[in-house]
């Protein structure tokens, strides 16, 4: 109706205002049968790529696949099959069929007098969300989404991509994410080196000395002057430090020694001798807790690397999530910024058919130099997709992705129109029991006061109980073997038993040690809150974004509509306006700049698109749940899809 009185108030006869609603059709009809692609999201594992942290992950999706933290604004949607749905299918509604055909318009100067040019053009069946929403709870898509998912050049290698497949493939092959698989390994390694501190030791030592030294006393040898003594010794034994810190060790010890000694008897000696030692503290030093605090130390670190590769990795793959969507963006801007090509050129052709007519200098001028600034505007688009693609490629690292100039990345996947709502309270709960950060930094406080703790028993003085016992035989004639048995049959064991006591007085160094770990567990607990109070703000910021980010939608996609029907009315105007120089150049100019205004407010659309979909990542991750989510699943490569042809802007189906 508001078509037609347009029509009726400009003179124009009214069969062109269904024309005119085709044309404002190119933001809402063609959007309202190309819905998204979605995908199924299942809990996140990590299988064999980053099995370092698979095992917290794994655990994190089993404690929350049995709650439902969203509350979507779904009119349709009865009761029973809400509570039956899984979490996963609420985020990410599945794909179904949908309409065969869309009609495509575009304005075409072709004479003074009318506007023609409806382009009908022929569709593969598009999905749509198995459980639909309110209308005005969806925003539908434009009339490029039905091109940005087809390749543009024939003569290129087309990869069709969805989220699901990126994901998987970086999760494969991205260094990123290999060089986060490690660290966790890295740290692990410690744990047992730890635990390799309390492990069974064997030792052995050997030492030979051949002396000649000069006499001073006669008793040393009995008459000659140089006393001549050679020694061999061996030993060989075990020993452990148990959890509880004491030191046993158990050494056999075998000698040989002969001397120019008057005195030595009998000669050519061969000794045995059997020791056993024990060392116990009482004090400092004692006890299980403290002797394995270093392991303690060691797994705790452990899961903190655990936690900082599951904290790395969905930033990795937020970013890889970016650069997927950014792709989508750049698209959008080539095929839009195209077809502002086209409409300049047949501006540019109408005027130049009319140049020896009525048509001024000034005005071919003008047109002349909008084509000039739109083409150098699709080559900057061009440019900034290449771009787009090769930081995904280099994300991903896929071998898929690898083939340069020579591939084209075609997105299968489109942003949601749908609304989502996410409950601030619920939010905030999910993140303080999944956020990795959260328990890193809990992690810290707890190592913190393992650290005190050990500080503390280490003011304690030093009170060790030692023992030693031991057997020793002895024979001469070098029958070392004789020597060795009658250390069993020979006399009697021998022992000795003592204490041993130590205090530094004042014991500053303890003191001092114990203040700067109490400093530092306060340290870490300040570090918690505030970790814990930047977390909430960013939960309560991601909710209020992915508000935002559709409530920015749907307002761009009011303006962008407003535009469409404001480049319709002035392209009417200036074919039907009365011969007059200077009010067709004024139109001419209203008619370049509209068309401009629209070229902008439909790429403010694709970003506010682009927005919204990363604030609802963002939302996942700042709850701790983007892992549970990004979920490769079945993310088999699918062909692309037939190409649409860009030449000097003209967007041409290849499929009849």
């Amino acid at each position: 109706m508001a078509t037609a009185l347009i029509c009726v108030a400009s003179g124009v006869p009214q069969s062109f205002a269904g024309e005119m609603d085709d044309y404002r059709s190119l933001t809402s009809t063609a959007g309202r049968d190309a819905a998204e692609n979605g995908r199924s999201r299942r809990g996140f594992q990590f299988g064999h790529s980053v099995p370092a942290v698979s095992d917290s992950a794994a655990a994190v999706n089993h404690r929350h696949t049995s709650s439902d933290p969203y509350r979507s604004y779904r009119s349709s949607e009865d009761a029973s099959s809400s509570q039956n749905r899984r979490r996963t299918e609420l985020i990410r509604p599945t794909a179904g069929g949908a309409s065969d055909r869309q009609a495509v318009v575009s304005a075409s100067y072709e004479g003074r007098g009318k506007i023609s040019g409806v382009e009908q053009i022929d569709w593969r069946p598009q999905p749509q969300v198995s459980a639909p929403v309110s209308e005005d709870q969806r925003i539908e898509l434009p009339w490029w989404s039905n091109y940005v998912t087809r390749p543009f050049d024939d003569e290129t290698q087309p990869v069709s991509l969805t989220l699901d497949l990126v994901i998987a493939e970086a999760l494969t092959h991205s260094h990123r994410v290999k060089e986060i698989e490690v660290t966790p390994y890295i740290q692990q390694t410690f744990i047992p080196e730890s635990i390799a501190e309390f492990d069974w030791t064997a030792f052995a030592e050997s030492r030979l000395d051949d002396l000649s030294d000069p006499v001073g006393n006669t008793l040393t040898t009995g008459g000659p002057t140089r006393f001549r003594d050679l020694y061999a010794i061996g030993r060989a034994g075990i020993r452990r430090k148990s959890q509880w810190g004491g030191e046993f060790e158990a050494a056999q010890q075998l000698a040989y020694q002969d001397n120019n000694s008057d005195f030595f008897a009998p000669p050519q000696q061969g000794t045995g001798q059997l020791l056993v030692s024990f060392t116990q503290p009482f004090l400092r030093g004692s006890g299980q807790s403290y002797n394995e605090s270093r392991i303690i130390l060691a797994g705790i670190n452990s899961q903190t690397a655990r936690q900082e590769g599951m904290e790395e990795l969905a930033n990795h793959l937020f970013e890889v999530a970016r650069a997927y969507w950014s792709l989508y963006r750049a698209r959008s801007f080539v095929l839009q910024r195209s077809r502002l090509l086209k409409e300049g050129e047949r501006v540019l052709r109408k005027l130049e058919e009319r140049r020896v007519f009525d048509v001024a200098a000034n005005q071919i001028a003008r047109a002349r130099a909008a084509v000039a600034a739109r083409r150098a505007g699709l080559t900057r688009a061009f440019a900034d997709l290449r771009s787009a693609e090769s930081k995904l490629r280099a994300l991903v690292n896929s071998p898929i992705l690898r083939n340069g100039s020579q591939q084209e990345f075609v997105p299968a996947e489109l942003p949601s129109g749908e609304h989502w709502h996410f409950d601030l309270e619920t939010s905030r709960a999910m993140a303080m029991e999944n956020r990795p950060e959260f328990a890193k930094k809990l992690s810290d406080l707890e190592a913190a006061r393992v650290r005190a703790g050990m500080a503390r028993h280490e003011l304690l003085p030093v009170l060790d109980f030692a023992m030693q016992a031991y057997v020793s035989g002895l024979d001469g004639n070098s029958d070392i073997a004789q020597g060795f048995a009658n250390q069993y049959t020979v006399g009697e064991p021998s022992y000795s038993v003592g204490l041993f006591f130590e205090i530094p007085l004042g014991n500053r160094a303890a003191q001092a040690k114990l203040k700067r770990r109490e400093l530092e567990m306060s340290r870490a607990l300040a570090s918690f809150h505030t970790t814990v109070a930047v977390g909430m703000s960013e939960v309560e910021i991601a909710v209020q974004e992915t508000e935002a980010t559709w409530e920015e939608m749907q307002s761009r996609r009011e303006s962008m509509e407003a535009a469409a029907t404001e480049v319709v009315y002035l392209a009417m105007r200036w074919q039907l306006v009365p011969e007059d120089e200077r009010v067709a150049s004024l139109l001419l100019e209203q008619l370049l700049d509209a068309q401009d205004r629209l070229v902008a407010e439909e790429q403010d659309f694709v970003t506010a698109q682009v927005r919204h979909a990363l604030a609802v990542l963002e939302w996942k991750r700042s709850t701790g749940t983007l892992l549970q989510y990004l979920a490769p699943g079945q993310a088999n490569q699918k062909p692309a899809p037939s190409a649409v042809n860009i030449d000097a802007g003209t967007i041409v189906d290849s499929v009849n």
